[in-house]
């Protein structure tokens, strides 16, 4: 019973969650994160831009960040402070 109520629970949230324009993190945001991060890492900025583009887009806030920040000090990318302070924001 308690199984059954558990996911009862986690589906009325995700129906609501889906109606009300709020974003869940795709699965592999995480994993686009995480490989954004050793990309830079390994100053290939050109392939960490698409992985923290990637998940940022798929809802992961750390991706949004660390690509507003590539905006900001035009690392791999064209210096961009407009654009950097929208994707920033999206991370807040």
């Amino acid at each position: 019973m308690k199984k059954f109520l558990v996911l009862l629970v986690c589906a009325v949230v995700l129906l609501v969650g889906d109606k009300s324009g709020i974003e869940l993190p795709s699965f592999g945001a995480k994993k686009d994160y995480e490989q954004g991060i050793a990309f830079y890492n390994n100053k290939e900025y050109d392939k960490a831009f698409e992985s923290f583009k990637k998940a940022c887009d798929g809802g992961n806030m750390r991706g949004c960040f660390n690509l507003g920040a590539m905006y900001e000090y035009g690392n791999g990318v064209e210096k961009k402070r407009t654009k950097s302070s929208r994707t920033i924001q999206k991370s807040l």
